[in-house]
């Protein structure tokens, strides 16, 4: 049997369904990802969505967690020692804002809004 010819499992098929998703998160915005696209994209079908998460709100939440762990955080990786606990706070803070702006932690703030509008 060819590489072709296999079927995605496990942790193979949930990576990529977690990518494709975020592609189209990124690409069309949380309105756009139904389960129809995101199973188009990934080449496999609506039912094995349904398997594994109960709507697309649930598939996208767990998609950006998925990102999240992928990605590094500088908040902890870069040491804050200015001297003064303060500037350290402030510093530390600003690097949160920025950090929770970009990447997958900004479809955070959709999520909650969508959440709270339902």
């Amino acid at each position: 049997m060819t590489q072709l010819n296999q079927r995605r499992r496990g942790n193979r098929l949930e990576n990529a369904i977690y990518d494709t998703t975020y592609t189209l998160l990124s690409q069309y915005g949380l309105d756009q990802v139904t389960f129809s696209r995101v199973a188009t994209a990934a080449a496999t079908s609506r039912s094995v969505l349904y398997r594994y998460w109960d709507s697309t709100f649930d598939l996208i939440f767990h998609t950006i967690i998925h990102q999240i762990q992928k990605t590094p955080i500088a908040l902890t990786t870069t040491p804050l020692d200015t001297g003064s606990l303060r500037t350290d706070l402030i510093l530390l803070a600003q690097r949160f804002i920025q950090q929770t702006s970009t990447g997958p932690f900004r479809y955070f703030r959709l999520l909650f809004a969508t959440a709270l509008n339902a």
